[in-house]
């Protein structure tokens, strides 16, 4: 199961990393309290992942494994092309408005409405239902690029939680460096490097599942 945490933590670490909802992390830690950027992001994070989780883990249930390794692999090809494709669009969306509309509720609901929408269908939510879904292919993915990764066709409520817990980790990991390091990192590290690098990782990553699917 340790497997499985850390696989999922790569990975949705991977998919945020430079994503649109880290930026808005950045942007919301400059302009609201720190304490309410932090109880609005990770309120909204914890509301996010347990949704992806559930309703990936439901659509596993109901897919056999080979299709679901079939599917995995195209996604990721799809979570590949999606961040190329974004690399060079990086901006707040418009933080300063949002937040003005929904501080009626206060800064704390404000900033999770804010970063609830924003991520809601983004990239790393559908990575979190892809690897919720089939988390044998994730895991066949990393080992297959010779990283350390047992391969494992485990189903169940403690793969689930792994995958929550893993997802859950991934997205505070990012967001919180965002949030402690945000002007340093945004002076030192180019976004749209680390999009590059990772959609091609993705690239790569969805070639392998699909290799391992159908010659496995």
């Amino acid at each position: 199961m340790f497997e499985v945490f850390l696989v999922t933590v790569a990975f949705v670490a991977l998919a945020e990393l430079g994503d649109k909802t880290q930026l808005l992390t950045m942007v919301l830690a400059a302009k609201a309290s720190r304490i309410s950027v932090i109880l609005g992001v990770v309120g909204a994070i914890l509301a996010l992942q347990t949704l992806a989780v559930a309703l990936g883990a439901t659509v596993g249930s109901l897919i056999p494994g080979n299709i679901a390794g079939l599917i995995s692999g195209v996604l990721f090809l799809g979570f590949g092309a999606w961040t190329l494709l974004a690399s060079g669009n990086h901006d707040d969306h418009g933080a300063d408005k949002q937040l003005a509309k929904v501080t009626k509720w206060g800064p704390v609901v404000g900033i999770a409405l804010i970063f609830f929408l924003a991520e809601l269908g983004d990239k790393t939510q559908l990575m979190t239902i892809s690897i919720a879904a089939n988390p044998a292919a994730a895991i066949d993915a990393m080992a297959a690029f010779g990283l350390r990764a047992t391969p494992t066709a485990q189903t169940g409520g403690l793969v689930t939680l792994s995958v929550w817990l893993g997802s859950t980790a991934g997205m505070l990991l990012v967001n919180g460096l965002a949030l402690l390091a945000g002007t340093l990192l945004r002076e030192r590290l180019s976004a749209k490097v680390i999009s590059v690098v990772s959609g091609v990782a993705f690239i790569g990553f969805g070639v392998a599942v699909l290799v391992t699917t159908l010659v496995v």
